[in-house]
């Protein structure tokens, strides 16, 4: 768990696999000719895995989310099932695009 001081977000950070990284660079310069941000935090080099718990909170409420967590949550292992493609038309409306269901590796 990390606290950005500047944007007061409580976070679960990920230990991204290898191949999450070439995943996620490979997606990227699939899709170069559709960036418009290029100081974007999502780009290679610069992304942080992450879940966001909260975000935006005063320092009160700040400090009762972080008390929570440390109390309540612990390492959590988790494997990515699907990727999708979204559409941001508002805050509230998401609609999914397109999903890819990944294969599970084999031992």
């Amino acid at each position: 768990m990390r606290y950005i001081h500047e944007f007061r977000v409580t976070i679960f950070s990920a230990t991204p696999s290898i191949e999450l990284l070439e995943f996620h660079d490979r997606y990227h310069r699939s899709f170069a000719d559709f960036a418009d941000l290029s100081d974007s935090l999502y780009l290679p080099n610069k992304w942080v895995p992450h879940c966001t718990l909260a975000n935006r909170l005063s320092l009160e409420k700040l400090k009762e989310a972080l008390v929570y967590c440390s109390q309540r949550m612990g390492k959590i292992q988790a494997k990515i099932c699907e990727v999708s493609i979204i559409k941001m038309v508002d805050r509230m409306t998401v609609p999914t695009i397109h999903t890819c269901y990944l294969k599970e590796e084999r031992r």
